[in-house]
């Protein structure tokens, strides 16, 4: 956790950028993208082909 505070406020200073807090909704939706991404991968490697559509 420390390190990700450290490299955060470099990046915070370097670019001279004020802190923005990205809330629960950006960490929920990285973590299904990389889910959906997970699964995809494994169905291919199973010699499955998919093409990815988003649905609403």
């Amino acid at each position: 956790m420390g390190h990700k505070i450290l490299i955060a406020a470099y990046f915070i200073l370097k670019d001279k950028t004020a802190y923005k807090e990205l809330g629960a909704e950006y960490l929920e939706s990285r973590k299904k993208d990389r889910q959906i991404q997970h699964h995809l991968d494994r169905l291919r490697e199973l010699g499955v082909e998919i093409n990815r559509e988003m649905v609403a």
